[in-house]
């Protein structure tokens, strides 16, 4: 892609150039770093702009920031593609995402979701690292720093969320069913700079919890970010437009989708087996129970009927046997009746 002529912004009372910026990509990056673009941290848990419309229906309850946004290692992907040190996300100003480019297919539905930035923090520790920073979220312009026309980048890093300055902190607010971190944890690093000159010594993010995948995720994140050494909450940083990541894009892709935040655990099905095995259990224990009832209830029916039959071939033996007294009794009458009847006529 050609080289595209100059553009001028407007940041607050300075006038800001951007020379040409060439093709993106690992072979492409703009050969020269711009400068003008304010940095500062956030973490609030709640949604990233880029997600509102993935999410079908929206569910407000399930609308959070995924744990895959925080920052992380390009060698535990496969390495960098720029020599970067991190990979982020982060929420941009309308300034800054009219020269981000166009959203890609890959992370969420809005303006400039899923296009990256190469920076740099000149005033870090390690000034020369650099990190691959993919907009999943929109700074707006009621937000202090993001004002219209200002070049803001507020980058996703948990633990240095500052509260006094945060306008939608939802962690462990009752209205979302899961941001893996309280208010508190989302802000135990904000304080960095009355402990230590830099992050790197001002916070190791033992505030955050690790219990879950989630949570290991989140923390390691912090981890990454601290290690950079900013030494200044709100830094001005150089940038150059990029192409994400492969590996990058493809994380952050699949970290929310119609339904929310797509679990890292895998689902334990531990007690769904206990209650089957209970329930079959329950099923094979009543199934004997009425074998055994019913096999009773048969042999009581049995003897019924043997005691009625034996019953009635007793009353049918006593009937026959008074039958047959009844009929002895009248042939004896009649044997009489003859001799008698034989003795009259003798005597005649």
């Amino acid at each position: 892609m050609a080289a595209v002529s100059r553009l001028w912004f407007l940041s607050g009372a300075s006038l800001f150039c951007m020379g040409p910026v060439g093709p993106r990509g690992a072979l492409g990056v703009a050969e020269t770093w711009k400068t003008g673009l304010q940095g500062t941290t956030f973490w609030d848990c709640n949604g990233g702009s880029c997600d509102a419309k993935v999410e079908r229906p929206f569910d407000e309850s399930r609308y959070v920031f995924a744990p895959q946004y925080a920052p992380a290692d390009p060698e535990q992907f496969g390495g960098s593609a720029y020599g970067e040190k991190l990979w982020m996300t982060g929420a941009a100003s309308d300034a800054l995402t009219g020269i981000m480019g166009k959203a890609t297919n890959c992370c969420g539905i809005g303006a400039g979701c899923g296009a990256c930035l190469l920076v740099r923090n000149p005033s870090a520790v390690h000034s020369n690292w650099t990190a691959v920073v993919m907009k999943k979220n929109r700074c707006p312009p009621e937000s202090k720093g993001c004002e219209a026309g200002m070049m803001h980048f507020d980058l996703a890093v948990p633990g240095y969320d500052n509260l006094a300055e945060s306008t939608a902190n939802v962690c462990g607010d009752f209205s979302r069913k899961e941001t893996y971190l309280t208010k508190q944890e989302s802000s135990s690093c904000s304080m960095w700079s009355e402990k230590a000159n830099d992050t790197a010594a001002g916070c190791h993010c033992e505030g955050l919890p690790n219990s879950t995948l989630e949570q290991a995720m989140i923390k390691r994140g912090c981890e990454v970010f601290s290690a950079w050494g900013w030494t200044s909450g709100d830094p001005s940083l150089e940038f150059k437009p990029v192409a994400c990541p492969k590996a990058w894009s493809d994380r952050v892709g699949t970290a929310f989708g119609s339904s929310g935040v797509k679990s890292l655990e895998h689902p334990d099905y531990t007690w769904w087996i206990i209650a089957g095995v209970a329930v079959a259990l329950i099923c094979v224990a009543i199934c004997v129970i009425n074998c055994f009832v019913d096999r009773r209830e048969a042999r009581k029916r049995y003897d019924d009927l043997e005691k009625r039959r034996r019953a009635k071939a007793k009353k049918r033996a006593s009937r026959d046997s008074s039958a047959a007294s009844s009929d002895g009794s009248e042939a004896g009458s009649e044997s009489e009746s003859g001799s008698d009847d034989d003795r009259d006529e003798c005597c005649q």
